[in-house]
């Protein structure tokens, strides 16, 4: 047991509702033991599990600000799985739906990343105190989706894959191996052999079907104990048959079609619209380069559904790349017309505006598509460039700091904070930021150079030189970024004459070196 429980610890790591079963391990214990043995092997149980999970938990929860702290979204799936309105299935698609929800908890007021799991919690359990008759509904719909042949979409479809892989289309699916199993189950119970250890694991992982949502990624757990008892049914059927107990048969060929029949009752129709999977092929096919395959998919899924913004903004962003800024901008809008909500449309927008010498607009379309999505960082960072180019330097500075919530080792955005607060005349704001930057990535020599600056317009001058020497020891005393940098503390402490040798050192050895360009941007 204990050797399963490191294993569902390994499990947990990966995906955090593998906790669930723990209490199952537990009760078995519980029963199974010797009295005298019974708390010893909890203890033993319980940490056997955690020694694996609260190290990654922990570091987890360093990076999130959260204190212990797996992975997110499990909040957002308890809203989305329990509201009364819906199917008990995975909703919110890409494209705009889920961009509304999932940055609803940030810009209701939950910074962090365990407070923004709270606020889903919090919001699904007051759905259920305002509608529990909606509530009871929706664990009976949830409770019959787990017995359907359907794989509701949740990441992807399994429909897809099926469409490309012949083994996939070859394979039984759950339609048979449910059947099969109940008659297995059956079997085990009328023999009085059901197995407490399989009982109860099947118990908890449809338990967090139930709790949750009921998706291929939730329900397939339960696979390899219902193929044990789906084997078992096998193997009972032709027993009977070759005894000829033809009552039993009959029983058993009864039951096993009217499971079936049942696991076929319900189709979840957005599984069957593959054109999110199509354009996702071709989102992989534009990071390989591959321009024109990608442009070519898009269009494919457009075909297979015209109002998918998802596949809308991926042919916007393959325009830009050829420079077909009209067409990309056309697509963007096209996108935006089919969801207004769909952050990516508006960043795409905004990229395209600006690009075409109109930053008004496109910081606006930026800042929608921050708002809709605030842990988006090629969104932060393109607003806090573009705001900061604006002359706009203190809303600059917040759209980074509130990016750093989300990805608080974000060098580039740690960067920015330092620049920025040197250019706002404070620096010992931007020394925090920058010795993390250097921290995080020890080889980044603009990080330390910016390091010293700072430290020396804040009055370290010690820290300043330690700095630059720790740069020199990298990269050597020739590098243009370090001889500004000196240049400029020497000018600080009233050093006036090494100060301008080093700038004549600067401009005889490097003169295409730009400080503003290469370091500083706006120190």
């Amino acid at each position: 047991v204990y050797k399963r429980q490191l294993l569902l610890g390994l499990s947990t790591i990966v995906r955090a509702t593998g906790i669930v079963v723990l209490p199952a391990f537990l009760l078995i214990v519980l029963l199974d033991r010797p009295r005298q043995r019974r708390a010893i092997s909890a203890l033993v149980l319980v940490i056997s599990c955690l020694i694996v999970v609260l190290p990654v938990a922990k570091s987890f929860g360093d990076k999130f600000d959260s204190g212990l702290f797996l992975q997110g979204f499990g909040g957002l799936n308890f809203l989305l799985g329990n509201d009364p309105a819906g199917e008990g299935v995975p909703s919110a698609r890409l494209g705009g739906d889920w961009d509304v929800v999932s940055g609803e908890a940030f810009r209701s007021g939950a910074l962090t990343a365990g407070a923004r799991e709270r606020y889903y919690y919090r919001q699904g359990l007051e759905q259920i105190r305002q509608e529990p008759l909606g509530f009871v509904r929706m664990l009976v719909v949830k409770g019959f989706w787990l017995t359907q042949a359907e794989e509701p979409r949740e990441t992807h479809s399994i429909h897809f894959f099926r469409t490309k892989s012949l083994l996939l289309r070859l394979l039984p699916g759950f339609g048979l191996l449910f059947p099969l199993s109940v008659c297995g189950l059956l079997v085990a119970g009328h023999s009085r052999r059901l197995p407490l250890s399989l009982s109860l694991y099947l118990l908890t992982i449809a338990g967090s079907c139930m709790l949750f949502v009921v998706s291929l990624r939730y329900r397939l757990p339960v696979v390899p104990v219902l193929a044990v008892f789906a084997g078992l049914a096998i193997i009972w059927f032709w027993s009977q048959f070759q005894e000829k107990a033809w009552r039993k048969v009959v029983v058993w060929v009864t039951v096993f079609l009217v499971t079936a029949g049942v696991s076929q009752v319900w189709s979840h129709a957005p599984t069957h619209n593959l054109a999110e999977e199509v354009a996702l092929s071709a989102s992989s096919l534009e990071r390989d380069g591959d321009l024109k395959r990608a442009e070519s998919m898009y269009k494919e899924a457009l075909e297979l559904d015209p109002q998918s913004a998802f596949a809308w903004a991926g042919l916007g962003r393959t325009y830009i790349r050829k420079n077909d800024l009209a067409a990309a901008e056309e697509a963007f809008r096209k996108s935006l017309e089919a969801n207004p909500d769909y952050s990516r449309a508006h960043g795409g927008l905004g990229a395209v505006q600006w690009m075409t010498q109109r930053p008004s607009e496109a910081v606006e379309s930026y800042r929608r598509a921050l708002w809709l999505s605030p842990d988006t960082g090629f969104i932060a960072r393109d607003l806090g460039k573009l705001l900061a180019q604006q002359g706009q330097l203190e809303e600059a500075l917040e759209v980074y700091e509130q990016f750093l919530l989300f990805d608080p080792n974000d060098v580039p955005s740690l960067m920015a904070v330092a620049r920025l607060s040197g250019a706002l005349n404070a620096p010992h704001k931007g020394l925090d930021a920058v010795a993390r930057a250097t921290d995080l990535d020890p080889g980044n020599i603009d990080a330390r150079a910016l390091y010293a600056l700072l430290s020396s317009s804040s009055g370290d001058f010690a820290a300043a030189d330690r700095a630059l020497r720790a740069a020199e020891s990298r990269v050597g005393t020739n590098d243009p970024r370090l001889l500004f940098a000196w240049s400029v503390v020497y000018g600080q402490q009233g050093r006036e004459e090494e100060a301008n040798q080093m700038l004549a050192r600067l401009i005889a050895e490097h003169p295409e070196f730009d400080p503003q360009r290469d370091l500083l941007m706006a120190h």
